[in-house]
């Protein structure tokens, strides 16, 4: 599910559809999600971040940010670490 008409880059098109798995999973996220989705830009290219132009006082936004970027970080943290993988099997 492609959300934008901009070419994206192959992790930034991984990420967003595993996030998007990720929310539709979630039983509390998705209805969020489906509120709030026009105010979350999703990356376009691999080293881009989510960005965010929602209101924080809202508290349903910010529950549905956090979400996102506790993912964005699990994500990054998993990329490193298959990276760092990677360059120890080489060595």
């Amino acid at each position: 599910m492609v959300l934008s008409h901009a070419k994206k880059e192959r992790r930034a098109e991984q990420f967003e559809y595993d996030l998007i798995a990720e929310i539709y999973s979630n039983y509390e996220m998705h209805p969020l999600w489906v509120k709030y989705h026009s105010l979350v830009k999703l990356p376009v290219k691999d080293n881009d971040n989510v960005i965010f132009e929602g209101n924080d006082l809202d508290s349903d936004y910010k529950k549905l940010k956090d979400f996102i970027t506790d993912f964005e970080e699990k994500m990054f943290e998993y990329e490193s670490d298959i990276h760092f993988t990677r360059i120890s099997f080489v060595s």
